[in-house]
């Protein structure tokens, strides 16, 4: 016979409390992290254990009270693995009617890049990576895009010359300056085509103007001959 009333029945064992710790739960999730390397973890969420009652009494069913939910942890794993390849621009030259020094810039150049992820499943339970799914991107390099100039122009003096002229008309050793002389000047343009790879410059034509046209100087030389006719003097009477 089930005796429960302890103060009739003093050997009856009285029921029992306890206080358990409830221990949280781990679960893994995807946490994308190009800094990280590939199955690095991170804590997402921190896991806080719970409390219990338990309550037990020879007879009866045990009494089972929780006081404090735990926080499950939750820890991400980085399931992506991604590798960028650089590619590389090549520069362009383009010739413009502009002085040989002249540079500029049209286009800036940019390099591309090609880049290929790899993006695993994580499962939830241990945290493994499977099912690896690769793609690929690509990002097209933009050509830089430089103009250099391609004519050259140069000028030059052409001298004038001094011309002499005999005049018979004029007395020997005299001089008269009949032309003034004028220095002429002459214009050389070169013209040249650019490597579009290299920026050099090449295949020179030439193309010469005259500016100023030269005039001599042209000077008169007396040549003529001075004479003297000597008529004598007849003699006087005494």
């Amino acid at each position: 016979m089930l005796i429960s009333n302890n103060s009739v029945n003093p050997e009856a064992v009285p029921a029992q409390t306890t206080v358990e710790t409830i221990k949280p739960s781990t679960s893994y999730q995807a946490n994308s992290d190009p800094s990280q390397s590939l199955g690095a973890k991170t804590v997402l969420v921190p896991g806080v254990p719970g409390s219990q009652t338990v309550t037990t009494e020879p007879g009866k069913d045990t009494i089972v009270n929780v006081t404090q939910q735990p926080t499950n942890e939750v820890i991400g794993v980085n399931n992506v693995q991604a590798t960028t390849t650089t590619i590389p621009y090549n520069t362009q030259y383009v010739g413009v009617n502009q002085p040989t020094d002249y540079t500029n810039v049209r286009t800036q150049g940019q390099a591309g890049s090609t880049t290929t992820t790899t993006t695993y499943t994580v499962d939830p339970t241990t945290g493994q990576l499977s099912n690896p799914v690769t793609t690929t991107s690509t990002v097209q390099p933009v050509t830089p895009v430089i103009e250099k100039g391609t004519v050259q122009t140069t000028t030059a003096d052409v001298p004038d010359e001094t011309i002499y002229r005999e005049n018979p008309n004029l007395p020997q050793g005299t001089q008269n300056v009949i032309q003034q002389g004028v220095t002429g000047q002459t214009q050389t343009t070169t013209t040249y085509t650019v490597n579009q790879t290299t920026g050099a410059l090449e295949n020179p034509t030439k193309s010469t103007t005259t500016l100023t046209q030269k005039q001599d100087q042209i000077i008169e030389v007396g040549s003529g001959v001075t004479t003297s006719t000597t008529s004598p003097i007849p003699s006087g009477t005494t």
